[in-house]
């Protein structure tokens, strides 16, 4: 291989697409990711039964790898309302807002398999190990996630609007914003602090 001069290539592309589903209240995001190395140096890997080990071959000449993805989102959102009674007219508003996404990469790449030692045992080996650019890593692979985002806000009116009898004024106190399954308990706690800072309010 050449210490002082490698030579390759490399592009990509992504092809994506927003999709309103259920009369806009889901959206769907569809991705597919494309890329492609080109090397001009590479090597050949072959086990050696006479010395026991790895013979490695350099080669100078053209050799392409490509790379595939296909990816998915789905969001969406959820509301719920709660109003307290009393002359400040506390409401709350609750956002759900939960996500899943996939991913899948396919197994397309060069890696080869080889024997390793005197054992019989293999392993995977890309001929890119050393060239510019080099592959991603060996099999397919694919993964699903999903997420949860709680947000809850709180408005009442303001005493200076409240003493004039505008009602239909009113000022945002408070924002919280949590991620995670613990929709409940979070809400619970939330709710008691902006209870709390209501009553100091008053005072």
């Amino acid at each position: 291989m050449n210490d002082y001069v490698l030579n390759g290539v490399q592009h990509a592309t992504t092809v994506q697409s927003n999709m309103r589903l259920f009369g806009g209240r889901m959206m769907l995001t569809p991705s597919v990711n494309y890329a492609e190395i080109w090397n001009f140096q590479y090597e050949k890997n072959t086990w050696n039964p006479g010395s026991e080990k790895i013979d490695t071959v350099s080669f100078e000449g053209f050799k392409s790898s490509r790379t595939l993805s296909f990816n998915a989102g789905l969001n969406t959102n959820f509301y719920g309302y709660y109003k307290m009674l009393g002359k400040r007219e506390m409401k709350f508003r609750h956002v759900a807002s939960p996500n899943l996404s996939f991913s899948f990469r396919p197994d397309i790449g060069l890696y080869e398999e080889i024997q390793y030692d005197t054992l019989g045992n293999t392993k995977y080996y890309s001929p890119f190990q050393t060239s510019l650019y080099r592959e991603q890593g060996f099999g397919q692979s694919g993964i699903i996630s999903f997420g949860l985002a709680n947000t809850l806000e709180m408005k009442m009116l303001d005493k200076k609007i409240l003493s004039m009898k505008h009602s239909n004024h009113s000022n945002w106190l408070m924002h919280f914003q949590s991620t995670g399954l613990m929709i409940f308990s979070e809400t619970l706690l939330i709710y008691l602090i902006l209870l709390l800072h209501s009553e100091l309010q008053n005072f």
